[in-house]
Order: C-alpha cells, then sequence, then structure tokens
C-alpha cells in the first residue's frame, strides 16, 4: 500500500540523510552538504511552521520519499525526493499525485509550484507527464498546476 503520513520528530534523522544524498545535493539550488545541526534547526523549525504541509510516502510501511509543501497566500511551493533506490521506479509521480490529492481537500491552496534545475532530468520529465504548465528560465524550470479544491462547487 502507497500513502503519505505527516512528518514526526522520529523522521529527523532518516531526513537528514536523505537530505544529503550526493544526487539530492546535485540537483537542489543549494547543492551545499548540510551539517546536521544545520539541519536539525531547520527541521524543527519546519515542523512548527503552520504554512508547511510535510510528508513521508510509504510502500508497505516502509519510508521511500518526502515532499514539503511551503504555503505561500494560495500557492503552495513543492520539493520532493526519493530514496536512492527506489528512483526510476515511477514514486517520483506518484509522490507528486498525493500530494495534489492531499492538497485538494485543502481550502487555502489551489496552485502548485515547483522549481527545478533545467538538468534535473527525472522532476522536469514528471512535472511534464503530470500537465504542469511549464516556464523557461536561464538556470531553471517552474512548474505550476492550479489544484481544483474539492470543497468549491462547479
Amino acid at each position: 500500500m502507497i500513502q503519505l503520513r505527516k512528518v514526526t520528530e522520529k523522521d529527523c534523522e532518516l531526513l537528514f540523510r536523505w537530505a544529503n544524498d550526493v544526487d539530492v545535493r546535485k540537483n537542489s539550488f543549494n547543492p551545499e552538504y548540510i551539517s546536521y545541526e544545520e539541519h536539525v534547526d531547520w527541521f524543527f523549525k519546519m515542523l512548527q511552521e503552520r504554512d508547511v504541509l510535510f510528508f513521508i510516502m510509504e510502500v508497505d510501511n516502509k519510508s521511500i520519499g518526502q515532499a514539503r509543501i511551503n504555503i505561500d497566500k494560495n500557492i503552495g511551493v513543492i520539493s520532493y525526493s526519493i530514496c536512492k533506490q527506489f528512483r526510476g521506479k515511477g514514486f517520483g509521480k506518484k509522490i507528486i499525485q498525493l500530494v495534489e490529492e492531499n492538497i485538494s481537500c485543502l481550502k487555502t491552496i489551489n496552485k502548485i509550484v515547483a522549481y527545478v534545475k533545467k538538468d534535473n532530468k527525472s522532476s522536469n520529465k514528471i512535472f511534464t507527464k503530470l500537465n504542469y504548465l511549464k516556464e523557461e528560465y536561464e538556470d531553471k524550470n517552474v512548474y505550476c498546476k492550479f489544484i481544483k479544491n474539492k470543497f468549491k462547487e462547479g
């Protein structure tokens, strides 16, 4: 069974390891190694933020990826990563779809935006397949998709 669950304090170590994965750092806009102290400070701040949705994707109760939405007004800015041994198996696309489903239940978000480095072929492919609108810039692609809110009429 594939599901999203909210991140808890117990996920701090796991997310630290995932954040410093070589490919995750390469595809990040900040490619520098993250110290454990920096991570812990950031992590607990994210858990307290009201405008952050933070999820772990599980397959048969095994954690395989994470997604975070930073909410600014009615826009959710998404970032995600998949554990190394599960990449290339469709889980990147699946985690985005699950996040979209979760967001469609919220009255506060009507658009998802993703900032993707041009050389991150996997993420560029995923957002294109999921019908996100694409704007190209010199160093990145910006993808956006309007989310139909399940609570709105029509």
